[in-house]
């Protein structure tokens, strides 16, 4: 058996799954946000249709999660801010974005999902154009501040 390429296989499936992950947790983030602006919508036309909806249990607990995590996100947000700011040339994968907050103690169990948190508030900052959004050269997405954001009008 030839140890060095089975661990070499081992490690790819690895690094493939933690990116699968990541797209996951993003794609959780989204769906996230779009039952809560769906909620919005449905308790702003429940009195103009004459009723009061009723959600489910777990539309409820998931509106309470993203309601918090837009309350909390103010913090986070600017913590990461802060962080692409003070280097400006790096370009850091979300993962690492993670670890350094951790490092700062930065105290992210406030957090019932952290990683799709900061990749939220990632993709807000991209859509700002605050934040530049880049590839690697092994193909994993990383993110730089943007040294000319536009000029707010």
């Amino acid at each position: 058996m030839d140890y060095k390429a089975t661990l070499k296989q081992a490690l790819a499936r690895l690094d493939a799954l933690q990116n699968e992950h990541v797209t996951a947790l993003g794609k959780l983030s989204d769906l996230g946000l779009e039952i809560s602006n769906l909620a919005r919508v449905v308790v702003d036309l429940g009195p103009l249709a004459g009723t009061t909806p009723v959600f489910s249990d777990v539309v409820s607990e998931l509106l309470s999660s993203v309601q918090q995590s837009q309350t909390l996100e103010v913090g986070i947000t600017d913590k990461i801010r802060q962080l692409l700011q003070s280097q400006p040339a790096a370009a850091f994968q979300p993962t690492d974005i993670r670890n350094n907050l951790i490092t700062q103690k930065f105290d992210l169990s406030k957090y019932s999902n952290a990683m799709a948190t900061i990749h939220m508030v990632l993709k807000r900052l991209v859509e700002q154009q605050q934040v530049l959004l880049k590839t690697l050269p092994d193909g994993k997405t990383a993110y730089q501040w943007n040294p000319a954001p536009p000029v707010k009008k």
